[in-house]
């Protein structure tokens, strides 16, 4: 996701390292084709209301190869927030803080078993 304050609308050009997002289908002939990637656009309500819209757009892709690919999105001036989703996401925490969280929560029960017996 990707928060923006636009003072008149606009163009987003972002480039997408497919090691870390990307969006394919896994499952075609070729292995691995390139799907477009679901954008998602946050815009505050034209009513003047503290609602929010939702808009799924379409990005134009200008540029791709084995290790990127490039995405121009336009936006409103109400766009506040846009969301980039693929097929394909690394996780913000990697193994080492699954590892962590497990080995925390088997703690806190022992813990607490141990903490009867006192």
């Amino acid at each position: 996701m990707i928060e923006i304050l636009p003072s008149a609308a606009g163009k987003l050009s972002v480039q997408l390292p497919r090691i870390m997002i990307d969006s394919s289908d896994e499952t075609s002939e070729d292995g691995g084709k390139d799907v477009p990637y679901v954008i998602t656009l946050y815009e505050r309500s034209a009513t003047g209301s503290n609602m929010t819209e939702t808009r799924i757009v379409t990005a134009n892709e200008t540029f791709t190869n084995d290790s990127f690919r490039n995405l121009d999105i336009d936006f409103s001036e109400d766009t506040y927030m846009i969301a980039i989703t693929g097929t394909y996401l690394v996780p913000e925490f990697g193994s080492r803080a699954i590892l962590a969280a497990t080995l925390s929560a088997i703690g806190v029960v022992l813990a607490s078993r141990f903490r009867k017996f006192l």
